[in-house]
């Protein structure tokens, strides 16, 4: 599929831009394009006029595509969308404010003859996809991208530190995977061993490098939680048994298949497993089964964060003896000592477009998932490809809570989350363009590094309080950018141990902040008044 497109000055149709406006749209492209990767993309090369302002992108591949289309690919892959040039100067071109992100994502969707996205489950189930699997995108030998973050879009220095050490960590990995099928395992080794043995060498990787590139993007933000030794293993064990159980999920759906298929006429190619469509077992259903048939390892995969944090300490490990990352003291408390992940500043340039936060849960365009009694709601894929319960359940506490039976609970989570919002467009249009001083500046924070050596203590922790607010605001933005088509979104609700309701989602929610709140409208405003409360 050779298809050219050069991005040369990305804004050069636009009149009269201030360069306020181009850096807060190109801002937007850097962090979207860390959503994507792209199909059979044998080149990327970025050149660029007086970065960050104006940009550049040449495409080439191997052949020309005259519409947009969308491609699935087998569960070790995630999703993917072969562009053309017309489709990318054709969508939004109203406001001619469209980045990456929001072409290649709104290229997974299929679009009625009116030109309205087609709200409907399978589209709501590829989203959800994409963002899930994000750990599940091969390594690429091509090197050129890892966990879908565009390497090229990185600094020149810290692509080529990546390229240099990438050959240490995969010979650690192979090294780890070597003493566990070899060595005298230790306490809890064997879990590490069935779950390693279990995932794809490239999904580990992935999950290595896209934790080290958050750990770039957020050290010198004020959220520690990004880079604090004990949750980032905590995240990456995490990551590893979700993945794990998936892959044991999708083995069981298959052996069902063969038993099925041997049962009848047909035959199976054992050999074709990626070919063959199977038939989805509820999640619940086959951890029953799994919970029945391997008792000891479910207990300990579910006994709280405590395994995840040792399987992620292993993977922080790795990180540590490739030299990819570094671990220092933050601050002592009289019970407590807090490390947190480091990358080399020299790596890391003052530049803040380079915004690699992907959010875990979006808005969904459909209803959420009824819950009941029996019945895991919210997301289509719970209960599908993982399982997150209503009640979200604390690690420090040990006794999880319960609905008790016969409980207006379920309703009123199934009402509050099946009513729709939609962005609202006019403020999105005012903010960007015509009063962007109301949002933070790319450029104000990079003018502040460069005197970063003369300030004070007070200083230093004012501006990473404003680099923290300023990847939130990219974020919330982007997202608000790609909804934006959608004339009704949903916000799934879940509860904590306390009966406190919570939006599922990340980001963009009627509970987040005040930018988030200010861009959310009801999409079916009515007037409240005592008969329609009478009534409901």
């Amino acid at each position: 599929m050779k298809f050219i497109f050069i991005l040369k000055s990305y804004f050069s149709n636009t009149v009269n831009l201030r360069r306020g406006h181009i850096n807060i749209l190109y801002n937007r492209i850097i962090m979207f394009l860390y959503y994507c990767s792209f199909n059979d993309l044998s080149f990327l090369i970025i050149f660029s006029r007086r970065w960050p302002i104006y940009g550049g992108l040449l495409f080439d591949t191997f052949s020309t595509k005259q519409r947009v289309n969308r491609s699935y690919i087998s569960t070790s892959n995630r999703l993917f969308s072969i562009l053309n040039t017309n489709t990318m100067q054709n969508i939004n071109s109203k406001s001619n404010r469209s980045n990456i992100l929001t072409n290649i994502l709104k290229s997974l969707l299929i679009k009625c003859d009116n030109n309205k996205y087609l709200a409907n489950n399978d589209t709501q189930i590829e989203i959800e996809k994409l963002v899930f699997e994000q750990y599940k995108l091969l390594f690429e030998d091509s090197k050129a991208s890892i966990s879908g973050v565009n390497l090229d879009l990185l600094t020149p220095k810290l692509k080529k530190f990546i390229f240099s050490k990438q050959e240490i960590l995969i010979s650690k990995l192979d090294d780890y995977i070597f003493y566990l099928n070899n060595g005298k395992l230790k306490k809890d080794e064997d879990i590490f061993k069935e779950v390693i043995n279990s995932l794809p060498k490239n999904s580990i990787l992935n999950i290595c490098i896209y934790y080290f590139l958050q750990i770039c993007t957020f050290q010198s933000t004020d959220d520690i939680d990004k880079f604090k030794l004990s949750r980032v293993s905590i995240n990456m064990g995490d990551a590893c048994i979700k993945l794990y159980l998936l892959e044991k999920k999708t083995q069981y759906e298959y052996e069902m298949f063969k038993d099925e298929n041997e049962k009848g006429e047909g035959s199976v190619d054992h050999k074709n497993t990626d070919k063959v469509i199977l038939k989805k077992t509820k999640y619940t259903v086959w951890y029953s089964h799994f919970t029945k048939s391997q008792p000891e390892l479910s207990h300990s995969l579910n006994d709280d964060d405590k395994i995840k944090f040792k399987l992620g300490a292993v993977l922080v490990k790795l990180l540590l003896e490739s030299e990819f990352i570094e671990q220092d003291l933050k601050y002592k408390a009289r019970d407590e000592s807090v490390y947190v992940l480091k990358v080399d500043d020299n790596l890391i340039q003052p530049r803040v477009n380079s915004t690699l936060n992907l959010p875990l849960k979006l808005p969904m365009i459909v209803e959420p998932k009824k819950y009941s009694e029996n019945i895991v709601g919210g997301y289509l894929l719970n209960n599908i490809d993982y399982q997150d319960e209503l009640i979200i359940h604390k690690g420090t506490i040990k006794d999880k809570s319960e609905i008790k039976e016969e409980n207006v609970i379920y309703n009123m989570i199934n009402k509050v989350s099946s009513v729709p919002y939609k962005i609202n467009k006019e403020l999105l249009d005012f903010l960007i363009f015509d009063k962007h001083k109301l949002l933070i500046d790319c450029n104000e924070i990079i003018e502040m590094e460069k005197n970063i050596e003369n300030m004070t203590k007070t200083q230093k922790s004012q501006l990473t309080s404003l680099k923290s607010k300023f990847h939130l605001q990219e974020t919330i933005l982007g997202i608000a950018d790609f909804y934006k088509d959608f004339s009704k979104i949903y916000f799934p609700l879940r509860l904590d141990t306390r009966g406190r309701v919570y939006c599922d989602n990340n980001y963009l929610h009627y509970k987040s902040t005040e930018l988030a709140k200010s861009l959310l409208l009801f999409a079916n405003p009515s007037v409240i008044s005592k008969k329609s409360l009478d009534d409901t």
